[in-house]
C-alpha cells in the first residue's frame, strides 16, 4: 500500500482537506491520478490550485506568479469529482474524494494560529473558530473534539468571525490574516445561515485582502454588519470601514483608509458603535464613533482622548508609537446594570516590550480618559493584541495583553504585575501570542482564548494563572483541531 504524505501547503488536496497537519492516503496508489481529474503533466503545471493561503513570500509557481483564484478553481474542480458522495454527518465533510480516504494523521495536540472564536448564545456548548491557516472548526462539546466545516470555503484564512445576535445560525468569516502584513491573503467575506455546513463568500467582499474585525447586530428590521478591512496597499484601494444593511449582500464605505483594525456595536444599543483605523505614518490610529449605525449614511464622529476637546489622531496615540510603526486599536464593551455600556481602548505599544495604553469612554466612545487607571499590559502589537471586559456582575474584570495575558479586578485601575497567561507549545497555559479572548454568555467566567499555538479555555478568569494546570485553571482544546502551521523554506 502506498502511503503519501502531505506536508506542505502547496498541494491542492491539503488545501482542500485541512491546509494543516498531514494526511495519508489509504486506500490505493492506482487511484491517486484519475481521483483528481485529468491532471496536467508537469510540464504543463500552471498556478492552478496552489492555495491562496501561502504565505506572501512564496506566492510564486513554475512561471514566478500565482493566481489568486486558484484555491476557488480547484475547489470547484474538487467538487465535480465529490458530486457522487453527498456527505452525511452533518458536517459536509469530504474525507472521501473518488475512492481516495484520507485520514487524519496529526498532530492532534498542537493548535495553529487561531485568530477568533464565537460561541453559541443559544448552546454554549457549540464553538466555532478560525483559524489563520486552517479553515473554520466546529465543537459541540466546548473545545474537546473539532470537525472542520471548510467545504465551500475556498481561502482557508479565518481572521474575524462574528454570529448574528438573533439567529445562531447565521455565521461570518472574514479571511485574510494580518494586519498590515498580507501574510496569508483573504478573499473576503463568507456567510453560513446553518451553522458553518455551507459557506456562500460575500460576492461585493472578494477583492479584500483582510478582514481584521467584523460586527453584526439587528437594527430597524435590518441587519447591520460593519468591516474591518485591512490593507488596501496591494493595489484593491478597499481598506478602511464598510458597512452593509442588509446582512452583507450590498456594502457602502463608510470611512476611507488604508488599514482598519476595529469594529464593534455597543452591546446595548445597536444604533451606537465604534471603529477604529490605522495607518502607518504621522496620521496613525484614529476611533470614531457614531449613535446612528442604522441610517442609510450614518455620521461617524473622531473620538477624543483626554479631559479637553483634541481631536485625534495625536492625543489617541500611544506615547511609544513612531510614524513608521504600525500600531492598532482593540475597543472592549462592558454591559453594566441599566443599560449603560463602558468602552474600554487598548492602543498598542511599540516597541515590542513597552507597555500597551488602556483608556476608557462612559458616553458612547465620544470621549476616553487614562484617569484612574493604573499600570498596562506589556508587549501589545497589531500582531498580538487581546482586550475582553466582562458583562454585569463582573464588569470590573478586564483582561488584555499581547505575548502574555494581564487581568485587572477593578476596571483597569490596576492589572496584575505577573502574567495570568504564558505558556508555550504543549503546555495547559495558553501559549503565548494571544490573538482573541471570548467569554462564554451563560458563565461570565468561563473564558475561550485564541493563541499563536491553538485554543484554551478557563471556567474562572477572575482566578486563573500562568501556573501549570491543575493549578492555573487553563485547559488546552487542541486536541483533533488540526490547524497546526507547516512553514516551508525556499531555497
Amino acid at each position: 500500500m502506498k502511503r503519501l504524505i502531505l506536508c506542505c501547503a502547496a498541494v491542492v488536496a491539503l488545501a482542500v482537506f485541512s491546509a494543516v497537519g498531514y494526511l495519508r492516503s489509504i486506500d490505493g496508489a492506482d487511484k491517486e491520478a484519475d481521483s483528481i481529474g485529468s491532471a496536467p503533466e508537469r510540464g504543463e503545471m500552471t498556478n492552478e490550485g496552489l492555495p491562496a493561503m501561502i504565505r506572501s513570500g512564496a506566492w510564486y509557481g513554475e512561471n514566478g506568479q500565482i493566481d489568486q483564484y486558484g484555491v476557488s478553481n480547484a475547489l470547484s474542480q474538487l467538487n465535480h469529482y465529490l458530486a457522487a458522495n453527498q456527505p452525511t454527518d452533518g458536517f459536509g465533510d469530504l474525507a472521501i474524494a473518488r475512492g481516495i480516504r484520507w485520514v487524519p494523521r496529526g498532530p492532534q495536540n498542537v493548535g495553529g494560529r487561531t485568530r477568533t472564536l464565537v460561541v453559541n448564545f443559544n448552546n454554549p456548548d457549540i464553538l466555532w473558530a478560525g483559524a489563520a491557516s486552517g479553515g473554520v472548526w466546529k465543537s459541540f462539546d466546548r473545545g474537546r473534539n473539532w470537525k472542520p466545516l471548510n467545504n465551500q470555503l475556498s481561502n482557508f484564512s479565518i481572521a474575524s468571525m462574528a454570529i448574528d445576535p438573533e439567529n445562531s445560525q447565521i455565521i461570518y468569516a472574514g479571511t485574510g490574516d494580518g494586519p498590515f502584513t498580507v501574510s496569508l491573503r483573504g478573499h473576503g467575506i463568507y456567510r453560513s445561515i446553518n451553522g458553518g455546513i455551507d459557506w456562500v463568500n460575500l460576492s461585493a467582499t472578494t477583492n479584500w485582502a483582510q478582514l481584521n474585525s467584523i460586527a453584526v447586530a439587528r437594527n430597524g428590521g435590518n441587519t447591520i454588519v460593519l468591516a474591518a478591512v485591512g490593507e488596501s496597499s496591494i493595489g484593491n484601494g478597499d481598506g478602511g470601514i464598510w458597512r452593509s444593511t442588509d446582512g452583507g449582500d450590498t456594502w457602502n464605505p463608510d470611512i476611507a483608509t488604508s488599514n482598519a483594525s476595529f469594529v464593534g456595536f455597543d452591546p446595548n444599543n445597536s444604533s451606537k458603535a465604534v471603529v477604529a483605523t490605522c495607518d502607518t505614518g504621522a496620521a496613525k490610529c484614529k476611533a470614531y464613533w457614531t449613535s446612528n449605525a442604522g441610517a442609510s449614511t450614518p455620521t461617524w464622529t473622531a473620538s477624543y482622548l483626554g479631559n479637553t476637546a483634541t481631536p485625534l489622531p495625536t492625543p489617541f496615540r500611544s506615547p511609544y508609537e513612531t510614524d513608521s510603526s504600525h500600531n492598532i486599536i482593540e475597543f472592549g464593551f462592558s454591559s453594566s446594570g441599566g443599560g449603560s455600556t463602558t468602552i474600554y481602548a487598548q492602543h498598542s505599544g511599540h516597541p515590542t516590550g513597552s507597555p500597551s495604553v488602556i483608556s476608557k469612554s462612559t458616553d458612547g466612545g465620544q470621549n476616553f480618559t487614562t484617569n484612574g487607571l493604573g499600570g498596562t499590559p506589556q508587549n501589545v502589537s497589531d500582531y498580538k493584541s487581546v482586550l475582553l471586559v466582562l458583562p454585569t456582575p463582573d464588569a470590573n474584570i478586564v483582561i488584555g495583553g499581547g505575548t502574555s495575558l494581564f487581568r485587572s479586578t477593578n476596571g483597569g485601575a490596576t492589572f496584575s504585575p505577573t502574567p495570568i497567561a504564558y505558556g508555550g507549545p504543549l503546555e495547559t497555559t495558553p501559549h503565548d501570542d494571544m490573538m482573541f479572548a471570548t467569554n462564554d454568555p451563560s458563565s461570565n467566567k468561563r473564558v475561550y482564548v485564541t493563541t499563536d499555538g491553538g485554543i484554551f479555555r478557563t471556567e474562572d478568569i477572575s482566578t486563573a494563572s500562568a501556573s501549570p494546570s491543575p493549578a492555573g485553571g487553563w485547559s488546552q482544546l487542541n486536541q483533533t483541531y488540526q490547524t497546526t502551521q507547516f512553514f516551508c523554506r525556499r531555497r
